[in-house]
């Protein structure tokens, strides 16, 4: 594959007639010549609140006109893992004088009656946003990022799946996660950049929602989700209209979810591995249960029991994973770093517990983890219909009495990012809740 050095995006009226929408609502379509002019005068905006600002917009529209516009002007753009006043605090804290804007702020920006040029061609080494690590192992880390190389990857990615195909010209696309996340960026930001797909402008949580999202799309369609929100899909008493492609990321997603998925969707499920450091590396057919397959370009190396990552728009990243190398394009992934536990001097994996808690019929949503070190595992768990009786008894037919969570708390809801993340900090924030109140 060949990557491009320097993403150029140049439109002038005359070259959009009849062109392919890039965004599109229940009412219009937007083209690319549409969403460059319209994010020019955004960048002009935002270049007045100084040189970061803060993406906090829901509307992908308005997101991209805000991401864009803020490029064009040299702004970088900082991707918050939530809209919490503490998380926008801490981030102003950190790059004082950084501004946050919404949906009604890049709205409520005056747009030109009319636009016949635009041009959008941020330097090489223009570092055009800084994302941050969802928090699950620890405190929230910055991942600058340069244009030219979250275009590349994405170009790598949209090759792996075909995206520039003929089958998918004109595909639509419903996404169910945030732009502010690496995952959500890449494919619904991203992707449509790269000419043939068209993203829903707005984000369905409900399944109805999602479902209607999709039937108002003309064919072909994708969608993009997590496996948190896969499950909600394929359990919802509901008629889909036919997918040409799904999508999932966020977590790992149990082969007996995708092969549900793939019955009750008739569409293949492909999971995309990566992270906030790297963006995606390698995918998968989850339901043939193969290895990951690396896309074009990037090269993994384990050395001195860590696995590296290398790509044109990568530069040496060590995973957060422990993996496998099958030959120079595949590997298996053997869990997180952290994930193994020891108790009562048996080792076990968090990552096979929680799988297990959340197969358990009745179980909505559900986690283990260790609040302490050296401590026993505990469990929050989403499940209106058991009784912490009922859970416990079901889990101990599958794990050794040892990893059992003691204790386990039944809770109306998990603290998930948008992303469907689960920060340390919020669950222990969750725990020490509880626990003052019993």
């Amino acid at each position: 594959m060949t990557f491009p050095s320097k993403p150029i995006f140049q439109c002038a009226d005359s070259d959009v007639k009849g062109a392919d929408s890039i965004i599109f609502a229940s009412d219009r379509p937007t083209t690319r010549h549409e969403l460059l002019c319209a994010a020019h005068p955004v960048g002009a905006a935002v270049k007045k609140l100084g040189s970061h600002v803060i993406n906090l917009c829901e509307d992908r529209e308005r997101f991209a006109e805000a991401l864009i516009g803020a490029a064009m002007a040299g702004v970088t753009t900082l991707l918050p893992q939530d809209r919490h006043p503490r998380t926008i605090g801490q981030l102003q804290a950190c790059w004082p004088g950084a501004m946050p804007i919404d949906d009604d702020v890049v709205q409520g920006i005056p747009r030109p009656s009319s636009c016949l040029h635009v041009e959008f061609n941020p330097p090489p080494e223009f570092e055009a946003i800084i994302l941050f690590t969802s928090g699950s192992t620890g405190a929230p880390q910055p991942h600058p990022k340069r244009w030219v190389d979250l275009m590349t990857g994405a170009s790598s990615l949209a090759g792996r799946l075909g995206l520039l195909d003929e089958a998918f010209r004109g595909a639509r696309m419903v996404a169910t996660v945030p732009s502010q996340h690496m995952f959500g960026l890449e494919t619904s930001v991203l992707l449509p950049l790269h000419g043939h797909l068209s993203v829903f402008t707005g984000r369905p949580f409900y399944p109805a929602d999602v479902a209607d999202a999709l039937k108002a799309a003309p064919a072909p369609r994708v969608l993009v989700t997590s496996p948190l929100h896969l499950r909600a899909l394929v359990e919802a008493d509901i008629e889909w209209p036919s997918l040409r492609l799904i999508l999932s990321a966020t977590d790992v997603l149990p082969e007996e979810l995708a092969v549900r998925a793939e019955q009750v969707l008739r569409a293949p499920v492909v999971e995309l591995y990566g992270s906030t450091e790297t963006g995606a590396i390698a995918t998968r057919r989850t339901v043939m249960g193969q290895p990951w397959h690396l896309l074009d370009g990037v090269t993994l190396q384990e050395e001195g029991g860590d696995a590296w990552v290398d790509a044109p728009h990568v530069s040496r990243v060590a995973l957060n994973d422990h993996v496998r190398r099958v030959d120079n394009a595949h590997f298996m992934l053997l869990g997180r770093k952290g994930d193994l536990i020891k108790v009562a001097g048996k080792r076990g994996s968090l990552g096979d517990m929680n799988q297990k808690l959340r197969s358990i019929p009745g179980v909505v949503d559900g986690v283990i983890f260790m609040p302490e070190t050296g401590g026993r595992p505990v469990g929050l768990v989403v499940a209106p219909g058991l009784s912490v009786r009922d859970i416990q008894a079901a889990l101990s037919q599958e794990l050794d009495p040892v990893f059992l969570p003691r204790p386990l708390y039944r809770v109306a809801v998990l603290p998930r990012t948008e992303a469907g993340k689960l920060a340390r900090q919020d669950l222990i924030g969750l725990l020490e809740d509880i626990r003052g109140e019993t």
